[in-house]
């Protein structure tokens, strides 16, 4: 049950090495046992050439190399040009890159930790494939960042599947591209030319900002009603996890063949895979939990923390939970927050910072370093103090609230009493309420609607009949402001508000509870009771 994979070069004209990937892993034939310097047969789908801007010297990078057998009827490997020339007929990616140091391949693969952003074009779908190395193998997430329906518009007017009875034809613009047989095994595939056409036009998808819900150039999601983060509102993204996936995939590019067939990534039953790079370069983890996920990137456009985070009762799913993405304001790391301290959550190692972040700390404070959990804790809390004091870390969980009465009186009825309702906003979120909260509460709680728009509800003095928050025909509305401050925000999810007010009238803590995962009606309860 051995398995092999090969680290692979080709020669230059003086008999030099020239570095040209690894492949995925290979179980040789019984009685093959492969040895360092063996000639190896390799499949792959395209390559790229780079020049190493310090030595002038090239290097590759095969894309999907797949060990086909050792080779005993040559006695040298292909050169230098023969894969310059290949790049040429096929993806013509020329680069200027950094070589891997040939002497410490492995210690160079385990040490680093790379991260990939690409488009991933399947058909008239698509979706961004994040992965980052973890050792030798790749976790990561599906993000659904496209807005199906227009990109789907576009790519429908150029692929083209005719069947018939012994062959299925799949068209680009007109131009048989690939063609299968009953089985569907590929009899043909595009010419390189038409290949090259192909991808050059789900680049140009890529850099239309119209098709995607976030800004590929930074990485943050486009302001859009949707998840609250902070005072920013920003469209949910969902995502899907990932399985573990092969090392190799982090430099997949190009045009691939129909059929998922392992281990070339990609492609549907009749549509190729199309992968189109956004971004890559380093990144740090943070928090790792089983339904949070957190990493600090280092790329060339995208940077610092983005976050994945499993939320349960979302709109328009049937999931009981599902993950979303989002770049938060607050880039300050997990594991410096009062949340993680309130849970005394710690990383089994390291300090799930990136390094800019531990520099902030002097050497007594660097709590990783500790030996025992206990002095790890009690350090981290001096960490995030030393921090607050300095004024480098964000006030988190905080914002402010608005509370107000609505009224009129119209003609005399029973007691003389006029109509009034409440509204309450803390932060960006928006309540409709039928009795007042800071008041004694009543025993069966407060009704509370959420909705959106109608800021008018919080803007004080007398509003004319017939406009946005007074449905009267004559009769004046007037909005008083019964309180207002600053809150503390400890759990803010989908089905539920945690919040600590800190007004004259509103003040301590008060649970917000959605009656529904689909309804926008809740309960208001004051105190630590639970639902």
């Amino acid at each position: 049950m051995t398995t092999y994979n090969f680290h692979i070069a080709v020669k230059d004209k003086e008999g030099k090495l020239h570095y040209a990937g690894k492949t995925f892993n290979w179980k040789p034939p019984e009685g093959v046992t492969p040895k360092v310097g063996d000639i190896l047969r390799v499949f792959f789908v395209d390559v790229s050439t780079y020049t190493d801007p310090e030595t002038k010297e090239k290097w590759f990078r095969l894309w999907s190399p797949r060990a086909a057998g050792i080779r005993t009827d040559r006695k040298e490997p292909d050169s230098v040009d023969t894969l310059v020339r290949m790049t040429k007929q096929t993806t013509g990616r020329f680069d200027v890159k950094k070589a891997p140091d040939m002497k410490h391949l492995e210690q160079l693969e385990s040490k680093g930790k790379r991260f990939v952003m690409q488009h991933h074009f399947r058909g008239a779908s698509e979706h961004i494939d994040f992965r980052v190395q973890n050792n030798h193998v790749l976790d990561g997430f599906t993000i659904a960042a496209q807005h199906a329906d227009i990109l789907k518009d576009v790519l429908v007017k150029h692929w083209k599947l005719e069947k018939s009875k012994d062959k299925y034809s799949l068209f680009w613009d007109g131009e048989l591209a690939y063609q299968l047989d009953k089985k569907e095994n590929i009899t043909k595939e595009p010419s390189a030319t038409l290949k090259k056409k192909i991808y050059d036009f789900h680049v140009s998808l890529h850099e239309n900002p119209k098709y995607w819900k976030i800004d590929m150039e930074t990485g943050e999601e486009k302001k859009r009603k949707g998840v609250v983060d902070g005072s920013k509102e920003v469209e949910k993204i969902f995502c899907v996890k990932k399985g573990k996936e092969p090392f190799e995939w982090l430099d997949v590019v190009g045009v691939t063949k129909p059929r998922e067939i392992e281990p070339e990534p990609g492609g549907t039953r009749f549509y190729p895979g199309i992968f189109v790079p956004i971004d890559s370069g380093m990144y740090y983890p943070g928090a790792l939990k089983p339904y949070f996920k957190e990493y600090f990137l280092v790329g060339k456009k995208w940077k610092g923390r983005i976050v994945f985070r499993l939320v349960a009762g979302l709109k328009g799913t049937k999931a009981v939970a599902d993950w979303l993405y989002w770049k938060p304001i607050d880039q300050s790391p997990y594991v410096l927050s009062s949340r993680a301290i309130k849970d005394n959550w710690l990383p089994d190692e390291g300090s799930a910072m990136p390094p800019e972040w531990e520099s902030k700390l002097p050497e007594e404070l660097r709590f990783w370093k500790a030996e025992d959990k206990k002095k790890k804790s009690e350090l981290r809390k001096l960490a995030r103090e030393y921090l607050k004091k300095k004024k480098r870390l964000n006030k988190e969980n905080e914002g402010s609230f608005i509370f107000t009465n609505r009224n009129w009186k119209g003609q005399y009825v029973v007691r003389g009493l006029p109509f009034e309702d409440f509204h309450l906003k803390i932060n960006s979120k928006k309540f409709h309420l039928d009795k007042d909260p800071s008041s004694k509460m009543p025993e069966v709680g407060i009704s509370a609607l959420s909705f959106e728009g109608k800021e008018g509800y919080f803007k004080p003095g007398e509003k004319k009949p017939k406009t946005e928050v007074n449905p009267n025909r004559k009769i004046p509305a007037f909005i008083e402001v019964v309180d207002e401050g600053k809150v503390e925000i400890i759990a803010d999810e989908p089905l539920y508000l945690h919040v600590r007010f800190k007004g004259q009238s509103l003040n301590g803590l008060y649970h917000l509870k959605r009656t529904s995962r689909q309804s926008e009606f809740w309960t208001l309860k004051k105190g630590m009771q639970s639902f």
